[in-house]
């Protein structure tokens, strides 16, 4: 896993990807910063971040779209596939690669509140280190942090299913901004009971053909399409007003904007930590087992 680790970040930064990312990264976010904090004077850091994280739709992909695409456009991957080391490590040498990348411009990026702290003061005209409360700081930092991650993942996951980095750039773009907007897309949405069952239903042939197609199984994708079948089910019977308004809840949980929020105001919630946790293992585990395929292919 550390010849991989230390080719791809090699790789990432001899390119001008990593280069780009980190420049336009700090940029936006300098600009953001003399804007808000300089100029109108606002001490709370997390405004900034709040506009300042819609930079990731954009620059994620520019960032993950290569990374597994082109060893296939390259023609390497057969080497990759039959090193001896497992697929796992291979796989995750590469997403540390990412994360470290993405990683560096994020914490340079605390120099911003750093400062706003010396030069700012509360009401009593005591100094704070951020310039506000340190714990919403923090909080913010965290949503923001992981929000970023989540987003590399699914540009590696998308990387990982083309051999064309540009289409995967642009996959991973869409994917990013739906779960950006996807709150507000949620509205426009019906909520009865029946839209939400059809909703469920599609949900459902959704995750079984996806189980199938990574694993290869066919009794895979019918155990997921049969227990969801039951939990549906199940479901309506006994608890029918749980598929008012899904399609509304379901939006927001999985919306970027919406989780983000919460921690905005100082709230770091385990529901939110899984949520994150959950998408990046599955982007992992999902990635792994695209490659697994490969090399029995």
């Amino acid at each position: 896993m550390n010849a991989v680790l230390k080719k791809e970040l090699f790789l990432l930064f001899k390119t001008p990807a990593a280069w780009l990312f980190s420049g336009f990264f700090l940029l936006t976010g300098g600009i953001l910063f003399c804007i808000y904090q300089l100029n109108m004077g606002i001490g709370d850091f997390s405004y900034t971040l709040s506009v300042l994280k819609y930079y990731f739709i954009p620059a994620v992909p520019f960032l993950t779209m290569g990374i597994f695409a082109d060893e296939k456009r390259q023609k390497t991957e057969p080497l990759l596939l039959t090193a001896p080391v497992s697929i796992t490590k291979i796989t995750a040498g590469k997403f540390i690669a990412v994360f470290a990348a993405f990683s560096l411009p994020v914490f340079v990026s605390l120099v911003f509140p750093i400062i706003t702290g010396i030069i700012s003061k509360t009401g009593n005209g005591a100094n704070h280190l951020f310039g506000t409360d340190p714990g919403i700081i923090f909080a913010s930092y965290t949503g923001f942090y992981l929000n970023g991650l989540c987003s590399v993942s699914a540009g590696l996951f998308f990387s990982s299913l083309t051999d064309n980095p540009p289409f995967a750039g642009i996959v991973t773009f869409l994917f990013l901004l739906f779960l950006t907007c996807a709150e507000p897309i949620g509205l426009l949405l019906p909520g009865s009971r029946f839209a939400s069952l059809v909703f469920s239903g599609i949900l459902l042939i959704i995750i079984s053909v996806t189980a199938f197609r990574l694993t290869g199984s066919i009794p895979a994708g019918a155990v997921f399409a049969t227990l969801g079948a039951l939990i549906i089910g199940l479901t309506l019977v006994m608890n029918p007003p749980f598929f008012d308004h899904l399609i509304q809840r379901a939006a927001k949980s999985i919306s970027f904007s919406s989780r983000f929020r919460n921690y905005s105001m100082g709230i770091i919630s385990i529901g939110s930590l899984f949520f994150s946790i959950l998408f990046i293992f599955t982007a992992f585990f999902s990635t792994v087992q695209i490659q697994l395929r490969k090399r029995w292919v």
